[in-house]
């Protein structure tokens, strides 16, 4: 279903995965690589397009771009304050999942699982772009969710990711990313000493921290976890 594919890309918009200035495969690609048919593609990517999200250009440079993403924050914003206890609601069922799998990571970790989260954070130690980071920020959180072994919690985690919506230029940008990279290697060892407790609560750390700077930037501060 279009809704469907318009609610996949939009999450990865969310979770930083695509950002402005992004350029999409063509439709024939897109659709080959989703398993989906064009028309499926060509209705998701105008629904998109008028949620603010992509742009459509002509030319030599053609083809279809993530915006700057000015519309669709300010829509999620509204929402937000609107109806904070949806945000709120997010937020609790965030860190429940995190936190779990963290736990979970303790114990079921391979070298290989290490080799990843190590990798996303030396990726986000020294971004090349504030969307680099996001990206690098992603797949750290995915690393841990599937050394978690659990591809539900997996899934759960990378879609709670993806309904939250801050883009990171929101954040004062060297302080966020030298604590985030204190954060995720606390985490990371405490997973590598099999120590599920320690890194349980790490992550529920990392998370209050991070929420505490989310709500605050988007006004909410008043529900916001202490750190």
């Amino acid at each position: 279903m279009p809704e469907d594919l318009a609610g996949k890309l939009r999450s990865q918009i969310h979770g930083g995965q695509l950002g402005p200035g992004d350029r999409l495969p063509n439709e024939r690609e897109l659709a080959a690589s989703l398993g989906v048919g064009r028309i499926t593609v060509r209705e998701a990517i105008r629904q998109l397009v008028a949620e603010g999200y992509l742009v459509s250009k002509r030319g030599n440079a053609g083809g279809t771009y993530v915006t700057d993403l000015t519309q669709p924050h300010r829509a999620w914003i509204e929402r937000a304050r609107r109806e904070p206890g949806w945000v709120v609601d997010l937020i609790e069922y965030r860190t429940a999942v995190e936190t779990r799998a963290a736990e979970l990571a303790a114990g079921r970790r391979t070298g290989d699982h290490l080799a990843e989260m190590k990798a996303a954070i030396d990726e986000g130690t020294s971004p090349a772009s504030r969307p680099a980071f996001r990206q690098a920020d992603h797949r750290f959180h995915v690393a841990i969710a599937e050394a978690s072994g659990s591809p539900r919690l997996r899934d759960a985690i990378v879609s709670a990711r993806g309904e939250m919506f801050l883009p990171v230029d929101q954040l004062v940008f060297e302080d966020h990313f030298l604590q985030n990279r204190e954060e995720h290697t606390a985490i990371m060892e405490a997973i590598r000493a099999r120590d599920a407790d320690a890194a349980r609560t790490a992550a529920e750390q990392h998370l209050k921290a991070s929420l505490h700077d989310f709500l605050h930037v988007i006004g909410l501060t008043e529900y916001a976890p202490r750190p």
